[in-house]
This record gives structure tokens, sequence and C-alpha cells, in this order.
């Protein structure tokens, strides 16, 4: 089981070539592998296996005496030490160390000892496979630069792959005149034999003789705003990157501008930051450019702002308080006021949203005074749970929306006979939106069907209006 866990670790980073030689399992099969690794090298080397891992595990439980003075003492723990060591078969030396141990408890949060260490040992193998990883990331160097595509001197002969990121460091002066160090990161767009094209994410194109080395790291793409519209009925922006920078319908940019202040002593400016002015996600890719829909930030976007990756969810959190007016169809029903609370989320892609919240009904009611004659007062009750899902369709973008939406629960059918009725309910809304704040103005039509009725349940179907406040964080 740990070999296969073991190799399983390693071919995830497609270093090594695994090889599967019965020959060669035969030959190590219930032999000490300490006393024969020479033996165990040269025929590996012999058979063209460049290198080979030698894993020694050694466990040892941890006692302690027994406080009632009985002398017997009791394993508490159990400690597995192991090495694995990575040897080149041509000379025998080795390439790669990693030690480590495992300490634990027999029994640990309801697991046996053999859960807690099969559990232990994934994890331990996985940091080992991605030391093997770092040690053995791929460098190349820049021998040329053809228009736009950095060449390097490596190929798939070399483990090369396409769709695998390059880095490399480079000093520069930022706008306050620091040296700092920046990191550029190049994507390999196509691989021949013995060399490599690649593309730049973000940062400078490298010099001729620079060495890049593979990264594992995800690079934040950055490019910036080429084109806006000039209209207000126009919601969209073209970027000066394209597929060829692995740009891809669907993906959200954040638009920033940097922030700066002026020293009063030193009449110097600083820029302290990049702040966001809005956000765009992708509809169209060419090759050197992409066309975005502005999701916020319309009035604030301007041509040659900066673009970077946003780094947050696409579902944005949303509370929601609304008040309707509820008119029952059945004229023998009163009217009453309905307060509803929900929480929820708004897909910032593709304009959909969803809440789920909870309907606090207020109504009129009299009763019978003493001495007698009628009293008018007011019960507040739940009513019901609800969710509701609907799309935004742009009439001013950014500032003004209609919506459709439909809102299905459970709740009283009507609370002066307390029935229980499955609620749907159609809406339209207009939505006059600013900054992450909108008001809602909306109305429909609420369907019941009674799934507790009784014969004096008249049903309460009616319609529904009124409006209410959101707030996206």
């Amino acid at each position: 089981m740990a070999t296969d866990k073991l190799k399983s670790e390693i071919a995830k980073y497609n270093k090594f070539e695994i090889v599967e030689d019965q020959e060669f399992n035969q030959l190590i099969k219930g032999i000490d592998i300490e006393d024969n690794k020479q033996n165990i090298i040269n025929f590996a080397r012999d058979r063209n296996i460049q290198n080979i891992l030698f894993c020694k595990f050694r466990e040892n439980d941890v006692t302690f005496n027994d406080l009632n003075l009985t002398q017997e003492f009791y394993v508490a723990n159990r400690r597995i030490a192991f090495q694995i060591d990575l040897i080149d078969t041509s000379t025998g030396d080795k390439r790669f160390t990693f030690e480590d141990n495992i300490v634990q408890m027999r029994r640990q949060n309801g697991k046996t000892f053999y859960q807690i260490l099969e559990q232990e040992f994934d994890r331990v193998l996985g940091r080992m496979a991605e030391k093997i990883d770092e040690k053995f990331l791929l460098k190349a160097k820049v021998i040329t630069q053809e228009n736009d595509k950095i060449i390097l001197n490596k190929g798939f002969n070399d483990g090369i792959k396409e769709g695998m990121i390059f880095t490399y460091k480079k000093q520069e002066k930022n706008p306050n005149s620091f040296v700092v160090t920046k990191d550029s990161y190049l994507r390999v767009v196509s691989v021949s034999e013995n060399r490599s094209e690649l593309i730049l994410i973000s940062g400078s194109n490298p010099d001729k003789d620079t060495e890049l080395t593979e990264t594992k790291n995800d690079p934040q793409i950055e490019g910036t705003v080429s084109k806006l519209g000039t209209s207000i009925f126009e919601n969209s922006v073209e970027i000066n990157l394209g597929s060829d920078k692995g740009i891809k319908v669907g993906q959200i940019f954040k638009v920033v501008e940097k922030v700066s202040y002026k020293d009063s002593k030193t009449g110097r400016n600083y820029t302290i930051a990049d702040k966001e002015r809005g956000l765009i996600f992708i509809t169209d890719t060419e090759t050197k450019t992409a066309s975005a829909r502005i999701i916020r930030g319309r009035s604030e976007i301007k041509n040659g702002m900066k673009i970077v990756e946003y780094d947050k969810s696409y579902l944005e959190p949303l509370i929601k308080v609304a008040l309707y007016g509820y008119q029952p169809m059945l004229p023998s029903l009163s009217a009453r006021s309905i307060l509803r609370l929900s929480t929820g989320y708004e897909d910032l892609r593709y304009k959909y949203y969803f809440d789920y919240g909870v309907n606090t009904t207020i109504t009129k009611v009299q009763t019978v005074t003493n001495p007698p004659g009628q009293k008018e007062n007011y019960r507040v009750m739940i009513e019901g749970i609800n969710g509701s899902i609907g799309y935004k369709f742009n009439i001013i973008p950014e500032y003004i929306d209609v919506s459709p939406l439909l809102q299905v629960g459970f709740g009283l059918n009507d609370p002066t006979n307390q029935t229980i009725a499955l609620d749907i309910t159609p809406k339209g809304s207009i939505i006059f939106s600013y900054n992450r704040f909108s008001l809602w103005l909306e109305g429909g039509y609420s369907a019941k069907f009674l799934i507790r009725p009784e014969s004096t349940a008249p049903n309460s179907s009616g319609f529904i209006y009124g409006g209410g406040l959101s707030v996206n964080f």
C-alpha cells in the first residue's frame, strides 16, 4: 500500500516516468535492501533505469509507566521515522533526501492508530512529492525573441510541455523611484524537440541569456483597458489581452487605479495602492484583445486603467429587506402587510441572483372589548419561509435593471385560519442601483396551494406589491 501511494504522489508532477519491471521486483523481493543497495543500483542501471528511490522505515513504541506503580509499561504513542533517498544509478550519488517522522496516539478523535497512520502517511508523502518537484524544477535560457514570443533553448526532450509557466526576477524602479524586485511570468505555447516558444503573461520580457525557472504558482494576469464605450447605454470595454495570453470567456477582472498622495514637506508624489474602480466580465476573445461587459463601475472606468484578475468569488453575498402589501382575491379576507428579510448571492458573471428568507406578516385584527365593543390592533407573526431566483436585464447599465423572478416557499395560507400552503409567487422588479446598494420595486401574484386544508379555510391567493432595499458585500 505504501509503495502504491508513493508512486501515485510522484506521478502527479510528471517529473519521472515510473517503470514497472517484474524482473526487478523479483530480484529485490525478500532480500535485505540495505545490505544489497549497490547490487540493486547496478541492476537498475543495466536495465536503463536512471533513478531509483530507497525508502527506509523505522518503527518504535513510546511507553510510559503505570501511575499505580504496578511496574507495567503501556504503549502510549507510536513513532515511525522514515528516510527516502533518490539515487542516480549512473553515479550512485544521492540526488535528493527526505526525512520525516510520524508520532501519533494510539487513538485520536475516535480513529484507530492505523487510520491515523494512513492519514498522516498520505500527508507526509504528499509533502515529499512536492519537495521532489521543487528540487527538479526545469530551468532554461532565453536564446532570442521572435515577434512577441520568447524562445528557450529546451523543448520536449527536456520535459517542457505546453501550458507550463516559467518565471524570472528583475529589479526595476517603481513610480516612487525605489528599486524593487518584480516577478515576471511566461506561458509555454509551443514546444518542439529542443526549443520552446513562450508568451508574456505579466511583468516584462526577459533579455537574451536570462535563465527562466519553472513555477507552480498561478500568476496574476495584468493588462489595461484599451477602449471604452462613450454612450451611457454602452456597457462594454475592450482590453489589450487576448487568447494568446490565456484569456477565456467567463473570467472576471477588476479595474484598478493607482492612488497617490503628495508629501507636504518634500513636495514628492508617492503611489501607495491600487484602488478598485470597477469589475468587468470577459464575453468574447480575439488573439490579441478581448471584449468585456462592465459589471460595476461604469462611471469610474477610464481608458488606460490597469486590470488584474479578480481573486474573490464570483458569487457576491447580498442582504435584502422588503415591505409588501398583500391583497387576497377573496373579499372576505383582509389585506395585510408583509416584511421579508432575506440573504443570498448574486452571480457577477451572468446576472443571476438567488436568496432565501422569512416572511413576517403584520395583520390588522378586531377584538371584542369589555364593556362590549370592538377594538382594532395589529398582530405580528412569522408567515413562512421561502426562496427566490431571478435574472437582471440591463436598461441603463449599472443604474437601472428589470428582473423577472420566481419565489417559492411554505407558510400560512392566511394568518386568521393558520392552514399551511405551498406559495408560488411569480414577480417582476424594477431595480435602481448605485454602487453596492439597490432599490427594488416589485409586484406579482401569490398562488397558494393548500397542504393541510380545512373545510372553513378559503384559499388566500392574491396580489403582492411593494419594494425593498438590498446591499451587496
